[in-house]
């Protein structure tokens, strides 16, 4: 229960401090990058929505072993710009 009642304080804490990771999109570039996104993930373009991340972008998982998805198998951490 401690371990609950440390998790609930942290996340609280962090919704609080309201710190930006980023600075947000004017209305034009979010608009192309959303209809990007939709045109990608409506055919099944999965290299359309890949270059739509930051060269930096990481899916972290607490997955122990790999799992499938989108016909590929993926690992508990990954990086899609391959580094």
């Amino acid at each position: 229960m401690a371990t609950v009642r440390q998790a609930v304080h942290r996340a609280r804490k962090h919704v609080q401090a309201r710190r930006r990771h980023f600075e947000p999109a004017d209305t034009a570039t979010a608009a192309r990058i959303i209809g990007q996104f939709m045109t990608a993930a409506t055919t099944g373009d999965v290299q359309g929505l890949l270059a739509l991340l930051a060269k930096d972008a990481t899916l972290t998982t607490a997955a122990a072993k790999p799992w499938r998805l989108a016909g590929r198998w993926w690992e508990r951490s990954w990086c899609p710009h391959g580094s």
